[in-house]
């Protein structure tokens, strides 16, 4: 059973919960923080153009979006702009634990592919690019700072899930031609669920 909750929230992008009462949702101009389990929010951040966030806890987290905008919540409670070194868009940002994480972005229009991704080993204060990355990621998850799992679409725009063993430097095919892109993953207990356009949905 669902029941609306969050009156007020509009264009809304992304939502992450640390636990069953804090969360946090990213629209398309702001961010807002609820401490009761979603049944109201308070406007914590101005910022256009936001497409993802995670949070370590409700102290520390990463928000990503338009024109490669990275913004980091410190321990202190204070929003700071961190240095891409993209102006591409940023889709999807995950971290493994408080150090290690990877915002994946770019674009697919016709006859031109030109993904972006990006990891941090330093909680996000400085971000390198991944070479040789071929599809669009736009969802990740990693199950360690080692192994872990991309969806997304290839040039074709054919849906494709990729997986890595060394921390996202080297990616290899798990399936591929798909009729329609992939758009998240998640992990849970052993199994994997992945959903796309067109309701696809693969386990």
């Amino acid at each position: 059973n669902w029941i609306k909750v969050g009156n007020g929230l509009t264009s809304i992008k992304d939502i992450f919960f640390v636990n069953e009462q804090i969360g946090f949702i990213a629209a398309d101009t702001s961010i807002y923080k609820s401490t009761n389990g979603g049944e109201s929010w308070e406007k914590i951040l101005n910022c256009n153009g936001l497409s993802s966030i995670f949070f370590i806890n409700d102290n520390t987290g990463w928000a990503v979006g338009e024109n490669g905008l990275i913004m980091k919540l410190t321990d202190q409670g204070t929003w700071e702009k961190i240095t891409s070194g993209t102006t591409l868009p940023l889709n999807n940002v995950f971290f493994a634990e408080r150090n290690t994480g990877w915002i994946a972005g770019g674009y697919n229009n016709t006859n031109d592919l030109n993904p972006v991704l990006l990891k941090t080993v330093n909680g996000g204060e400085s971000w390198l690019k991944i070479e040789n990355v071929n599809w669009l990621i736009h969802g990740l998850y990693f199950r360690n700072n080692l192994e872990g799992w991309a969806v997304g679409e290839d040039k074709n725009k054919k849906g494709i899930i990729i997986g890595t063993n060394d921390g996202g430097n080297n990616w290899s095919v798990q399936i591929d031609s798909l009729d329609s892109p992939l758009i998240a993953t998640c992990f849970q207990d052993g199994y994997g669920w992945a959903v796309g356009s067109n309701g696809l949905v693969l386990k």
